[in-house]
């Protein structure tokens, strides 16, 4: 529960659509007042309320295959 948790979230990645469907991600910076800051990895910046964080949370769990940040992380033993 992120109300509960809030800093619990800082470093943690996440997914917004924006434009034509196209997923940003970011990693949640920090936490003020209500609001957990979003820095998207394109360098944008945006505050997330519970709601918010909630839905980015969700979608880049589905999306998160895709999050160019850990690809790395996935690669085959042989590559390196």
């Amino acid at each position: 529960d992120p109300v509960m948790q809030p800093y619990h979230f800082i470093g943690s990645r996440v997914a917004k659509i924006f434009f034509d469907n196209m997923v940003f991600y970011g990693t949640i910076t920090s936490y003020d007042n209500g609001f957990w800051n979003i820095e998207y990895d394109d360098g944008d910046m945006e505050d997330f309320d519970e709601t918010d964080l909630n839905t980015a949370i969700e979608l880049y769990d589905g999306k998160k295959s895709n999050d160019p940040e850990t690809m790395f992380e996935r690669l085959p033993s042989w590559t390196s």
